[in-house]
C-alpha cells in the first residue's frame, strides 16, 4: 500500500515501554499522595491534645549542627502574651481566622513576585502553613515543598481549632540556633518567661523570625528588612489595646 507507513516493531516497543513507565509513575505518585495525606491526618488528630516531643525542623537542625538544641518548653495559649499573638497574626497572616489553612491571595502574590525575580523571594505562607513546614516538612525553598505544605495546612485547619494551630505555631517557631518556641526564646534571649516580656522584647523576637539563624535580638539592626519589621511590630503593639484594633482568631475568640 503506497504512502502508508507501518511503524516498525522497535517504535511500538518503545511506546509501550513509555506508557508502562508513565503508568507506574502515576500509580506510585498516587500511593505516595494517599500515604502522605493519611499520615498528616493521623498526626493532626494526635496534635489536638498532645504536643509533639520531636518535630521535623528540630531534627534537621540537629543533623546540621550536631548539637542537641535547647529543651522544648511548651506553654498554653493563656500563658502566651496576647500582645504577641495579636501582632504576629497581623504581620504573618491577617486572614488567619477566615482562610482554610492557605490564603489564595498570598499565594497569587508569591507567584507574581517570584516570577518577576526568577527565583523564590516570597513564600506567602500562612501561620498554618508555617506550622506544617516546621512540624512535618523541611525549610528548603522548593515548589514541591509548597504543594505539600498547602496540603498539610488544609488538613491541620480541618482537624485543629484555630486556637490550637496558633498555640502550636508559637510553641514550635524557630527563634535561634536550637531555640524553638516562645518560652525557650524568652529564656534564651532575655532570661525571662513569656509573661514577663515587654513590648521591646516582643518586637525584637518578632523581628528576627524570618532569619533566626543569621540574626538575634542584638544584631537584627544589621538587616534593613528586619529593622522595618521591628518598626512595624512596635507600631502594632502600640495599638493592641485600642478596641478598634481587636482581631478574631476564630469564631469564638477575639484578641
Amino acid at each position: 500500500m503506497d504512502g502508508l507507513q507501518v511503524p516498525n516493531r522497535s517504535d511500538v516497543a518503545r511506546r509501550r515501554t513509555l506508557v508502562r513507565v508513565l503508568a507506574v509513575a502515576g500509580i506510585t505518585l498516587a500511593c505516595f499522595q494517599s500515604l502522605y495525606v493519611a499520615g498528616i491526618a493521623v498526626a493532626a488528630l494526635h496534635l489536638r491534645d498532645n504536643n509533639p516531643a520531636d518535630f521535623s525542623l528540630a531534627m534537621i537542625r540537629r543533623r546540621q549542627t550536631g548539637q542537641p538544641g535547647q529543651p522544648l518548653r511548651p506553654v498554653t495559649l493563656d500563658q502566651i502574651p496576647v500582645r504577641l499573638l495579636h501582632t504576629l497574626i497581623l504581620i504573618e497572616d491577617p486572614r488567619f481566622a477566615d482562610h482554610p489553612g492557605f490564603d489564595v491571595g498570598s499565594i497569587r502574590r508569591a507567584i507574581e513576585l517570584n516570577s518577576r525575580h526568577a527565583r523564590i523571594v516570597y513564600g506567602g505562607s500562612t501561620i498554618t502553613q508555617q506550622l506544617a513546614r516546621t512540624v512535618f516538612l523541611f525549610p528548603r525553598q522548593l515548589y514541591i515543598r509548597k504543594v505539600l505544605e498547602v496540603q498539610a495546612a488544609v488538613i491541620l485547619d480541618a482537624i485543629l481549632p484555630k486556637e490550637r494551630v496558633l498555640e502550636l505555631y508559637v510553641n514550635y517557631a524557630e527563634w535561634g540556633p536550637g531555640v524553638h518556641g516562645i518560652a525557650a526564646a524568652a529564656h534564651h534571649h532575655f532570661r525571662t518567661t513569656p509573661a514577663e516580656l515587654d513590648d521591646a522584647d516582643l518586637a525584637a523576637l518578632i523581628a528576627i523570625m524570618p532569619s533566626p539563624l543569621r540574626y538575634c535580638v542584638q544584631t537584627f539592626r544589621e538587616s534593613p528588612m528586619l529593622v522595618a519589621r521591628h518598626r512595624l511590630a512596635l507600631e502594632l503593639l502600640d495599638g493592641v489595646d485600642k478596641p478598634q484594633n481587636r482581631i478574631r482568631i476564630d469564631i469564638r475568640r477575639t484578641l
